[in-house]
Order: structure tokens, then C-alpha cells, then sequence
């Protein structure tokens, strides 16, 4: 190889190719590599901890969800309540009158007759408000009849499929365990239904005459709430799948103030099984 040479000492010249050996190659060697998997004991600990998780996480999942649920049945309750005040303002301070007996009897929706049972067709009452042709004008949102929470329970979808509407009028004060009649809806002396000698409808009370007749304010009084009942299955003739609260132990309750609230509903033995404790 060529050089230059300064002084004694020799250089290899620039440019020029130095050789590497090469590594020596293993002969009649194979490398190999073993892939280790799981074993019983971990696939055992990492299921049960994604069931701890699981256990931990859905009701979780579940409470948020009922809350997202109760926050729209407040939302459609005040704007229930808005329609209400609305209603009484355009009719003259008076509360509205019963669904009109023409519009009872047809058909507002078919479901079971009771858990399991038969389908049948649900006629219009007089309290499904939703077919009532003055008070449903003043509802825009088809979705405010029905509250959210209404597919959770037989109970429910009775009155989601079957009736087609879960705000129920409620009554007045309960007298002891005996149900008073519809809050608004105007009653003689003895209890019975006033009604109109020309229309035979009964005839609704004035806003103005709520507070003297219940002995409370207005936003103390209620006039609707999403439907409850929270009595035992031996109560009715069929097995209705009761008690039904369609929020955790509660319901949304309307003010004839129009304001809405959710309230823990009482047991029936006080009296009103749909009202709230206390009330």
C-alpha cells in the first residue's frame, strides 16, 4: 500500500481503503426465540380486576345518566308549568277544565292491559291533558308530555305507550287516607263535582280561590307532578309492577306558581301515595 513518509513515520495515503474483518459467522448454530403467553393466574387477576372496575363504574354510569334524565323531566316541568300559567292567564285567572267528554273514549294509545298481559287500546281520560284541544296549544314540544325516564318501568311505559302523556293533575290536601279529588276541579259541600248545567263539564276553580281553599301560598301548592305511584303490587287488581317513582325515590312536582321541583314522594298511608312527604 502506499505511503507517505514524514520523518520516520508512515501514514497510509488519503483515499485510500481500509479493510474490516469480518464478524465470524456461527456455523451449525440456529438463534432462536421463545414467546412467553399468559398464564392462568393472569388471565384470572386481570379479569377480576376489570369486574371490580366494572362494578365500580356502572352505577356510576347509571346515576349520571338518571341525573341527565331528572335535569330534562325539571326542564319539561318548567316549561309545563309556563304552559299552565299561560292557559289560566288567556281563560281569565281559571285553572283548566277536564278533557272535554268528546274527546274521551277514542283511542289515545295500545299496551299491555298489565305486566304480561293482553295489548289493548287505552282511551282517552279526562286528566291526559295532552288531548285536551285548548290546554295542548300552549305545549310546542311533543317531547315535554312524556318524561324521560318513562321506558325504566312497566309503570311507565303504561302511561308513555298506553295513555300517551305521564303529567298527572294532581289532587288537593289529602283528608287522612282518603284521596281528595283533583285540586282544581271545583266541589260542593259534600265532595261531588260542580258541573255545568249547560256543557255537564265540571266547572274548574280560579287561580285567586286556590290559596284559601288548600291554606298555603301558590308556590306551595301543587298542580302537577310526573307520574308516581308508590304503593304495593296487592293494591290493585293486576300486578302492575308497583311502586313506580320515576326519579330515585321522587318525582318532579309542578307549582301552581309554575315553578318545578323534584320532592321524595310519601308512602300511601299518608294519605296520597303520588304527593310528596309532608305535603
Amino acid at each position: 500500500m502506499p505511503t507517505h513518509e514524514i520523518g520516520s513515520a508512515a501514514r497510509p495515503l488519503r483515499g485510500s481503503i481500509r479493510t474490516v474483518s469480518a464478524l465470524p459467522r456461527m456455523e451449525g448454530t440456529r438463534m432462536t426465540t421463545t414467546r412467553r403467553g399468559f398464564t392462568l393466574i393472569e388471565l384470572l387477576v386481570v379479569i377480576a380486576i376489570i369486574a371490580i372496575l366494572a362494578a365500580i363504574l356502572f352505577p356510576v354510569f347509571a346515576r349520571a345518566r338518571d341525573r341527565a334524565r331528572l335535569s330534562a323531566c325539571l326542564s319539561h316541568g318548567r316549561q309545563f308549568g309556563l304552559a299552565t300559567m299561560m292557559y289560566i292567564d288567556d281563560y281569565n285567572g281559571r285553572c283548566p277544565t277536564e278533557v272535554p267528554v268528546s274527546e274521551r273514549g277514542k283511542v289515545a294509545g295500545r299496551y299491555n292491559q298489565y305486566i304480561n298481559g293482553p295489548v289493548v287500546d287505552f282511551p282517552v281520560a279526562g286528566w291526559a291533558y295532552r288531548f285536551h284541544p285548548g290546554f295542548k296549544t300552549y305545549v310546542k314540544d311533543e317531547k315535554i308530555w312524556i318524561c324521560p325516564n318513562a321506558q325504566s318501568g312497566y309503570y311507565g311505559r303504561r302511561y308513555k305507550y298506553g295513555y300517551g302523556c305521564t303529567w298527572i293533575p294532581a289532587r288537593g290536601r289529602p283528608d287522612g287516607n282518603n284521596l281528595a279529588p283533583q285540586l282544581w276541579l271545583m266541589t260542593d259541600s259534600s265532595g261531588n263535582y260542580v258541573r255545568d248545567p249547560a256543557t255537564g263539564e265540571v266547572i274548574p276553580y280560579k287561580i285567586t280561590e286556590l290559596e284559601p281553599k288548600e291554606r298555603r301560598p301558590l308556590q306551595e301548592i301543587i298542580g302537577w307532578y310526573c307520574y308516581a305511584v308508590n304503593v304495593p303490587n296487592s293494591y290493585w287488581q293486576y300486578n302492575f309492577g308497583t311502586p313506580y317513582l320515576p326519579h330515585g325515590e321522587g318525582t318532579v312536582y309542578i307549582y301552581m306558581d309554575g315553578h318545578a321541583a323534584w320532592q321524595k314522594t310519601a308512602y300511601y298511608r299518608q294519605g296520597d301515595f303520588s304527593l310528596p312527604e309532608g305535603y
